[in-house]
């Protein structure tokens, strides 16, 4: 009977650390996902900057 229990455990234990990994890693993708748009919103800042004053020194 314990080994029964054992066995239970661990199957459900195994299926939360899926679980867990799963979120874990959608987590770490959005973190990613935002740290990319905010240097690539800092990048195109940037350019904006340099056609600005590209803009100005023609004008």
């Amino acid at each position: 009977m314990s080994i029964l229990i054992d066995l239970w455990a661990v199957l459900i234990f195994r299926l939360n650390g899926q679980k867990m990994r799963k979120l874990f890693w959608m987590k770490l993708k959005k973190m990613k996902a935002l740290v990319s748009l905010k240097v690539f919103l800092m990048s195109c800042r940037k350019s904006f900057r340099f056609i600005g004053l590209e803009a100005e020194s023609i004008l």
